[in-house]
């Protein structure tokens, strides 16, 4: 069977093996040390789970298996980008006005987690046996796209993949919306990130532009925010005595509760714009649509004589 060149199924696996190159180049530099690599091969990790949930509808059981697959390729980075991150976050707190009580609690915090972290650098070295295992793993899993249920990629079964992804987002904010419990906001990201990614792949695979990916994307960014929040006041909390630095965790988790709310606001719009089902088209409508079709397609009448 010939396949057209510029058919979803060639358009997906180009996307793919993009995704396998960027994995390959920021493992490299996450093996000599690099932060930025190792967040880099999260992401494309994440983007490649994206194109297999669009496969989904056409092999439910393969499409469990390889996202498990490529899940725990992420997990076991996570040690070492946890360790990043919660530098990144304490240090951003550098930067504001506080007291000179919080000044030299934020400090002290500092330098234990800078130390924290070179001490789980100090377990992956570049020689270490674990950046082999994933290099052979990653080289792996690209040849597993020979495999990939590519040919019976089409519109129907894409729109079916996208609108589960929906039905999730709207399940995630029923639990998430009005409330600041972590656990529900981080699941609604989660699943709001889910959405966006497979809305962009769908974009590049159908050629079709779609600015509501952008939206989700956006919003998605913003509601890290929270997370972000939570996770530095979890990183002072770590550090030394936690009745220390009880005023900078409380000026935290206000903040956090304050960007809920702010949020919520911004989610109910998008709840109303980008994620509810889209409504089918009437009978008189889709009569409309075939009667326009079906003139487009008749030859004009030939001119008299």
């Amino acid at each position: 069977m010939t396949v057209l060149p510029n058919a979803p199924s060639v358009r997906l696996r180009g996307l793919a093996d993009t995704e396998f190159r960027e994995l390959a180049r920021h493992l490299d530099a996450a093996r000599r040390g690099k932060d930025s690599g190792v967040h880099g091969c999260r992401k494309a990790l994440q983007r490649l789970r994206a194109l297999v949930r669009l496969l989904a509808p056409a092999n439910v059981e393969w499409a469990r298996r390889e996202d498990g697959l490529f899940k725990r390729f992420r997990r076991r980075l996570g040690r070492l980008r946890d360790a990043a991150v919660r530098l990144e976050l304490v240090e951003k707190l550098g930067k504001r006005d506080l007291n000179e009580a919080d000044r030299s609690q934020l400090d002290s915090a500092l330098t234990q987690i800078r130390l924290a972290r070179l001490a789980v650098w100090a377990d992956y070295p570049p020689a270490a046996a674990f950046w082999d295992v994933l290099e052979k793993e990653a080289a792996r899993l690209q040849a597993r796209l020979a495999k990939w249920p590519l040919e019976q990629l089409n519109e129907k079964r894409i729109g079916q993949a996208i609108e589960r992804a929906r039905s999730r987002v709207r399940e995630a904010l029923k639990d998430a919306l009005g409330r600041v419990e972590r656990t529900h906001r981080h699941d609604l990201r989660r699943r709001l990130r889910r959405f966006a990614a497979l809305r962009h792949a769908t974009a590049h695979v159908i050629r079709r532009r779609d600015a509501g990916a952008a939206v989700l994307i956006d919003l998605a960014r913003e509601m890290g925010s929270e997370g972000d929040l939570w996770m530095a006041a979890a990183a002072l909390r770590k550090c030394g005595h936690a009745h220390e630095t009880r005023s900078l965790r409380q000026m935290l988790e206000k903040e956090r509760r304050a960007a809920c709310k702010r949020h919520d606001g911004e989610l109910a719009t998008a709840r109303r714009r980008l994620l509810e089902k889209p409504a089918k088209a009437s009978e008189s409508t889709r009569k409309a649509q075939r009667s326009a079709k079906v003139a487009l397609t008749k030859e004009p009448p030939a001119s008299e004589a």
